[in-house]
């Protein structure tokens, strides 16, 4: 009896800890949390300024013309001969600096980005072979936008 009474003593007389800890779940410290917010590709051409004539240079006419861009992905911008029926030649500076002609179909790419600002603005530049003493400051053009979105 006495055997049973010093063993029950000496398990009750263990250190018990002061705090005991359990946690299922999360934790309660604290934590970084991505958020990805994603909108659809969309691309303006918010204007189109005037021709701007900037002299001769042998037979050709040289010309620029303002536009300001707004794109919120990869963009490319292309310019499109919209008519055969002129006369003129019309070449266009394209994005890798040398001038290429202009032919109906057959779009030129003048200028790209992997985004543009409401602010961006870009200048095109135009040769022009005009006819017989006329000047040409209506170009036959139309200009596209074309979105390469990542996903």
């Amino acid at each position: 009896m006495i055997g049973r009474w010093l063993t029950a003593l000496s398990v009750m007389a263990l250190p018990i800890p002061g705090n005991a800890q359990a946690q299922i779940g999360l934790s309660s410290g604290i934590a970084q949390i991505t958020l990805v917010a994603r909108s659809s590709p969309t691309a303006a051409l918010q204007s189109v300024g005037p021709v701007v004539d900037i002299g001769r240079k042998g037979a050709f006419q040289e010309a620029t013309v303002g536009l300001r861009l707004k794109a919120n992905s990869p963009y490319r911008l292309r310019v499109h001969r919209t008519s055969s029926q002129s006369q003129s030649r019309l070449w266009v500076r394209a994005v890798d600096g040398s001038y290429h002609e202009l032919r109906p179909g057959s779009p030129v790419t003048v200028g790209s980005g992997s985004h543009a600002s409401s602010s961006s603005e870009s200048t095109v530049h135009y040769r022009l072979q005009p006819t017989a003493g006329g000047r040409v400051m209506v170009l036959p053009v139309r200009y596209e936008v074309v979105l390469d979105p990542t996903i």
